[in-house]
């Protein structure tokens, strides 16, 4: 696999929280700063 210089890096969180609702919180504020994925966990 080539690393590809010219294009930005994929930000994401991968992390648990106490409850669906401060997950979903989090996870709309990262995505509204930037964040261009999401990697979640269900467990």
């Amino acid at each position: 696999m080539a690393i590809q210089r010219d294009q930005p890096w994929v930000m994401r969180t991968y992390s648990g929280h106490t409850s669906a609702k401060a997950s979903n919180e989090l996870y709309r504020l990262n995505l509204s700063k930037g964040q261009t994925g999401l990697s979640v966990a269900f467990d």
